[in-house]
């Protein structure tokens, strides 16, 4: 790959491609550390899918001041595109962790602490008004080797309490 988006950020691969954009996994050279990017395509939307992409990041910046939460890092602004710079978590999603590794297979105190991770990012997320509406196992990352989970993808959420959508 070797794409470089700006001279201190490197995109190494790719991660996986969603409905609305590629998460790659890159290196940030200033402090030469691996990051997960996701790229936000801004060519040829409307004003009012523009402003979906900006609420998506402006909710998960803020809801990234939780440990259970993806921490987000920097924001590179192009013409084209907006890079969204974060946490990189080499392990994956919990989905995979469930039905390909067979992590919490037998171990109950795990399978709970997982839960409770998740519960705790979201009461966080709903003292901040921010409401995720997409909780799934595939926009749950773990790390360290399965016994901590990281809330992702806020692309569907909403500081509305209530929604009809």
């Amino acid at each position: 790959m070797g794409q470089r988006p700006a001279e201190w950020l490197e995109i190494t691969g790719v991660l996986g491609v969603g409905a609305y954009g590629v998460v790659y996994s890159a290196m940030d050279l200033q402090s030469n550390t691996p990051v997960a990017v996701k790229t936000l395509n801004k060519l040829g939307l409307e004003p009012r899918q523009q402003s979906f992409q900006q609420r998506e990041i402006s909710l998960h910046y803020r809801a990234s001041a939780h440990p259970n939460v993806v921490s987000l890092h920097k924001i590179l602004d192009t013409p084209d595109c907006t890079y969204v710079v974060l946490e990189y978590c080499p392990e994956g999603d919990l989905f995979s962790s469930i039905v390909e590794k067979g992590t919490y297979v037998g171990n109950d105190a795990l399978a709970k602490s997982i839960f409770l991770q998740i519960l705790d990012a979201v009461e966080f997320c709903h003292s901040q008004g921010i409401y995720h509406r997409d909780l799934k196992p595939e926009n749950v990352l773990v790390t360290d080797d399965g016994r901590t989970a990281k809330l992702a993808d806020f692309g569907l959420a909403t500081t509305d309490p209530i929604s009809t959508e």
